[in-house]
């Protein structure tokens, strides 16, 4: 049997001036190694959401550009329709793009350019010969810088 006396008297617990250090130590590794990890996750999450952001804008360049190319494609085709002329805008939503042409004698060279919001600028150069004709050919189509 034990002792009343033993039962109820409490354990005295002391803090003692010095040690802990090798807990903090820890606890400032663990929480620079997750610092650093979050720092490089959302690095990354911010990289591809500028990615894709950019990718967006560029997508609706491309498609204005050749939306208004093939458009001139039609116009060249289609004797009723007046062809594209120099300066001709094509604007929707907040996409803008302008049409600048360059004759050299049988061959007309047209050069759309698309900018989003006034920022983002792409270009495409589509190179027609004898455009006022049945018989015209598409002599070139590719982007340019």
């Amino acid at each position: 049997m034990t002792n009343k006396s033993q039962i109820l008297k409490p354990k005295s617990y002391k803090l003692k001036a010095v040690g802990g250090y090798a807990a903090m130590f820890s606890f400032l590794i663990m929480l620079t190694v997750f610092g650093t990890l979050i720092s490089a996750f959302t690095a990354i999450a911010i990289k591809n959401v500028f990615t894709a952001r950019v990718f967006s804008v560029d997508v609706r360049n491309t498609y204005a550009n050749e939306g208004f190319i093939e458009d001139a494609i039609r116009r060249a085709r289609d004797s009723e329709l007046r062809n594209v002329s120099d300066g001709e805008t094509l604007s929707f939503d907040d996409v803008v793009v302008s049409a600048v042409l360059y004759e050299e004698g049988s061959l007309k060279n047209y050069v759309f350019m698309a900018n989003v919001g006034g920022k983002f600028f792409k270009k495409e150069m589509l190179t027609i010969e004898n455009p006022d004709q049945s018989n015209f050919k598409i002599k070139g189509w590719k982007e340019t810088q």
